[in-house]
């Protein structure tokens, strides 16, 4: 009986070895060290900190506006505040006094046409005609990409 546990043992050690080995190599193999580093940022900072390196030796930038941007301009006038809308506080009391100026709809279950044209007709109420949503086909959905963005308030310049 000692020698089938000795016997038992021996071929356990050497399983185990074999499970170590190749968790080593399969940790090499699949590169787990990026990998962790991806996921805790390690790498992005990384990037960020030669980003910034490069632009304090070189004076550099690594973004340039392109000559076709620089002839057009800019694209949008600058926005003065305060110029077009008016914006007021409304308290309890004047919110229930602007609510009293405009009038609610009280028979909101009939409509009509709005203009006279050939292609405008009054809708009917024909629910028979509206497939359940039990009945629709399903669709199934694969990911082909996944993008990951990482935010941050942090500008490189």
């Amino acid at each position: 009986m000692v020698e089938i546990i000795e016997k038992l043992s021996l071929i356990a050690f050497i399983a185990a070895g074999v499970c170590a080995l190749l968790a080593i190599s399969l940790w090499f193999h699949f590169r787990i060290l990026s990998v962790v580093n991806d996921l805790s940022g390690k790498t992005a900072k990384k990037a960020i900190a030669k980003i910034r390196e490069k632009n304090t030796k070189t004076g550099d930038k690594s973004y340039r506006s392109s000559t076709v941007n620089i002839k057009r301009g800019p694209l949008t006038d600058a926005i003065e505040q305060g110029k077009n809308g008016k914006t007021e506080k409304l308290y309890a009391g004047q919110a229930e006094a602007k609510l009293s100026e405009t009038t609610l709809l009280q028979d909101a279950a009939k409509t009509e046409v709005l203009l006279n044209r050939e292609n405008t007709t009054v809708l009917q109420n024909n629910s028979e005609s509206i497939a359940p949503p039990k009945s629709r086909e399903e669709v199934e959905l694969i990911i082909l990409e996944q993008i990951v963005l990482i935010h941050t308030n942090e500008v490189i310049p």
